[in-house]
């Protein structure tokens, strides 16, 4: 299923995003 092959993909680029908006938000404040 495309899902299976799609979930790893996704759950990195939740991931990344989640720690790098900390990161973009601590230099903007």
């Amino acid at each position: 299923m495309w899902i299976l092959e799609a979930f790893p993909f996704f759950f990195l680029f939740i991931f990344s995003i989640q720690s790098f908006i900390p990161f973009d938000y601590s230099t903007i404040k």
